[in-house]
């Protein structure tokens, strides 16, 4: 199940970044990259262009896997934290139910004074 929602987020991610990689190649603008960059030479030559736009790209793709995976770690280990901190909510929230119990028909302002609560 989980490797299902991994594979569907990655897949997104990779429709986001496909879309983003062709944009600059459709749109009308010439020797267009799809991030604005400055290259120690001039890429706005047809070969040159060729080599600047594989070469941000490759770096593009590795940036953006980079910040996916991270950013699905993080959510992953956020989830588990706060079921976690739901169970921690609902022991310390029934907690004080719980001892009174043992206790009878005791008034609860005085319950938490009585030295066997302690």
């Amino acid at each position: 199940m989980n490797s299902r929602y991994l594979k569907l987020l990655l897949s997104l991610g990779h429709c986001t970044l496909t879309a983003w990689f062709l944009y600059p190649l459709i749109d009308d603008l010439e020797y267009n990259l799809f991030l604005e960059i400055r290259l120690p030479f001039n890429y706005r030559s047809p070969s040159s262009y060729v080599f600047a736009y594989f070469l941000v790209g490759i770096a593009f793709v590795y940036i953006s896997h980079f910040v996916m995976v991270i950013d699905l770690i993080m959510q992953a280990h956020l989830l588990h934290l706060v079921c976690q901190l739901a169970v921690l909510r609902d022991c310390i929230e029934n907690a004080f139910e719980e001892c009174a119990e043992g206790f009878g028909d005791q008034d609860l302002d005085t319950f938490v004074t009585d030295d066997r609560f302690r």
